[in-house]
């Protein structure tokens, strides 16, 4: 006769459980195994976590470099990214738990141009852990225009003739030096410098002699090709006011 004794241990373990049998076996006349033979089974879970990351870049983020982290962060927090993957991902024994190993800005970043990567483990109730990294990635960048107020100041009457309204302009108040005055007056987020450009000068088709005006506008621009709003413009006025010169002969 062949009788079994099964014990279990390790029940309330969602990780491990032991089954133990005892074996014996009796003849007809009564006689037993002097040692009963035992057998162990260890039931383990080793089974990873199943599922997919539905984590989603996010981008482009209006940030510079030096805020990529925290304008992540702002974006798309990790305790939310962490609630999605465990919510993405599931275990057979245990619930999961997600954890942030890592943000990490690219070392070739700029202000005008940058990224974040993220990295995250899955891991259930038993040191089973989703095979190979989980990683998500966002972008950013300075999309902020320079801001200022332009302080260029009008300048006239200049004393000249139409003819020479832009020589005399130039003279009475240079580029050079009004790019010079634009570029203190706006400033870029980022701390970069900011580039001030002449676009145009204009003569005004109805000038005479007599009254004219030059218009001049201008650009500001930071490092990352974004332009102050509005546009930037000084005029200039000036005509003859010259008296005529000459010894009268009468």
């Amino acid at each position: 006769v062949l009788t079994a004794d099964v014990s279990t241990t390790g029940g309330a373990d969602p990780c491990e459980e032991v089954i133990t049998i005892m074996w014996d076996v009796t003849d007809c006349d009564g006689n037993s195994l002097v040692a009963p033979d035992e057998q162990i089974f260890t039931i383990q879970d080793m089974a990873e976590p199943t599922g997919a990351s539905t984590l989603a870049d996010v981008g482009p983020i209006d940030a510079c470099l030096a805020d990529a982290l925290t304008a992540t962060e702002a974006s798309s927090s990790v305790a939310s990214e962490i609630a999605q993957l465990e919510i993405d991902y599931i275990d057979d024994c245990t619930t999961v738990t997600a954890t942030n190993t890592g943000d990490v800005v690219d070392a070739g970043g700029t202000d005008c141009s940058w990224s974040v990567t993220r990295t995250y483990t899955v891991e259930d109730g038993c040191g089973n852990f989703v095979a190979g990294p989980i990683t998500v990635t966002h972008t950013g960048g300075d999309v902020t225009p320079p801001t200022g107020t332009n302080n260029l100041a009008d300048a006239g009457p200049i004393d000249a003739c139409l003819v020479d309204a832009l020589t005399a302009t130039e003279t009475a108040s240079p580029t050079a030096s009004e790019i010079a005055t634009l570029e203190s007056d706006y400033s870029d987020n980022c701390g970069a410098a900011v580039t001030a450009t002449q676009t145009s000068e204009v003569v005004d088709a109805g000038g005479t002699d007599c009254s004219w005006s030059v218009t001049r506008t201008y650009t500001v621009e930071d490092a990352c090709g974004n332009f102050a709003a509005g546009t930037i413009t000084v005029t200039h006025t000036g005509g003859d006011v010259t008296p005529p010169t000459g010894t009268s002969t009468l």
